[in-house]
C-alpha cells in the first residue's frame, strides 16, 4: 500500500511539474511574441519619426525662404516709402531695385 501511495504521489507530482513546465513554456512563448510585436512597433515608430523629422526640416527650409523673400520685399517697400516721403533718396531706390531684381533672378521660381 505504501508503494502504491508513493507511486501515486510521484505520478501526481510528475503531472504537476509537467503542467507547470507547459504553462511556463506558454508564458515564455507569449513573452517572445509580445517582445517581437513591441520591437515591430518600435521600428514603425522610429520610421515615422524619421519621416516627420525630414518633413519638419523641409518646412523649416521653406520658412527660411519665405523670410528671405519678406526681407527683400520690406527693403523695397521701405525704399519706396522713403522716396515718396522725401522726394529724393534715389540712391536707396536704385539699390533696393537692384537687390530686388537680384533676388527675383536668384529665387524667381521658389
Amino acid at each position: 500500500m505504501e508503494i502504491l501511495k508513493s507511486l501515486l504521489c510521484g505520478a501526481v507530482g510528475a503531472a504537476l511539474v509537467a503542467g507547470l513546465f507547459s504553462l511556463l513554456g506558454k508564458k515564455v512563448d507569449q513573452s517572445h511574441e509580445d517582445k517581437k510585436e513591441k520591437m515591430t512597433d518600435i521600428k514603425d515608430l522610429q520610421k515615422k519619426v524619421a519621416e516627420l523629422t525630414k518633413e519638419v526640416s523641409e518646412i523649416n527650409d521653406r520658412i527660411d525662404k519665405l523670410q528671405e523673400n519678406d526681407r527683400a520685399l520690406m527693403k523695397a517697400v521701405n525704399a519706396l516709402l522713403l522716396h515718396n516721403m522725401t522726394g529724393n533718396a534715389s540712391g536707396k531706390m536704385a539699390k533696393a531695385q537692384e537687390e530686388l531684381t537680384t533676388y527675383i533672378i536668384e529665387h524667381g521660381g521658389e
